[in-house]
């Protein structure tokens, strides 16, 4: 029981891990980046704890759907740029038709 006990405190007492500012972007949120390297930290010092196990069963789902989110936003991003590029480019050339008489 004490030997539980002093597992369990251990893990508690884990130092929330870092993560960078790729990981923050992808995952997200700052927090989430966080949280998602401190349970695999956790797995990788205690493979054996059921709880820790449990928790980092879906990392890799986790992590795989913030790139996915993160890569979604960029290129819907990426495309309302491009079209705005293109209108004011249109508009550009068509004043310019207009103005030298090139219509």
């Amino acid at each position: 029981m004490k030997a539980e006990n002093d597992a369990t405190t251990a893990i508690l007492e884990t130092p929330e891990a870092t993560a960078t500012k790729w990981q923050m972007l992808t995952a997200g949120a700052k927090d989430d980046a966080y949280s998602i390297n401190t349970a695999k930290q956790l797995a990788d010092d205690h493979p054996g704890d059921p709880a820790v196990r449990n928790a980092a069963r879906n990392l890799h789902r986790l992590t795989l759907a913030g790139r996915g989110n993160f890569a979604t936003g960029v290129a819907l991003d990426a495309a309302g740029k491009a079209q705005e590029w293109g209108d004011s480019y249109r508009c550009f050339k068509d004043q310019f038709k207009l103005a030298r008489g090139w219509v």
